[in-house]
């Protein structure tokens, strides 16, 4: 299998403050990875994956985690989402302090 970097970067969000890091239109199947060090006792982080089922459909939540406080495995990655149609990363730090956190998405 082949995997092509779909999008990657460091963000730091806005406490409270839902963000959108990437809308792929691609056709595969994704994995987001997310560096969770920076996160300590007080950090709360929701990174949620959309997607639409159907040409003109609406975002859909697809798949969602919540982390908090510091992490014993830092680098978090998510179970391959499939889409044809669209495909959208958010990030939402609801608590603590605003942490920078590198992330990529792979698309095979």
């Amino acid at each position: 299998m082949s995997l092509t970097l779909s999008d990657s970067g460091t963000t730091t969000p806005v406490v409270g403050t839902p963000s959108t890091l990437l809308t792929d239109t691609n056709n595969g199947a994704y994995e987001f990875s997310i560096d969770t060090s920076n996160m300590v006792l007080g950090d709360l982080l929701l990174i949620q994956i959309n997607s639409v089922c159907l040409s003109g459909g609406s975002q859909l939540l697809t798949w969602e985690a919540f982390y908090q406080h510091s992490q014993l495995c830092p680098l978090k990655k998510s179970s391959w989402v499939g889409s044809d149609q669209s495909i959208q990363v958010v990030i939402n730090q609801t608590a603590g302090t605003a942490r920078a956190f590198a992330w990529k998405m792979l698309r095979a």
